[in-house]
């Protein structure tokens, strides 16, 4: 999870370095769908966690 939100922070830096808003370079990634993609692969992760009782650090 953490690697998809370097990847995406990485290419906004780089449309706004291009010239394009932040509001525009952003608007992309901030999204439903992203959102609930995140949050279902939080909740394999947790519940991966707590099945192996592994540590919680995200």
């Amino acid at each position: 999870m953490l690697d998809k939100s370097k990847i995406d922070r990485e290419k906004v830096v780089q449309l706004i370095e291009e010239g394009r808003s932040r509001e525009v370079a952003v608007k992309q990634f901030a999204t439903d769908k992203n959102f609930n993609e995140w949050l279902r692969g939080l909740k394999i992760e947790l519940e991966d966690k707590i099945e192996n009782k592994g540590d919680l650090r995200i």
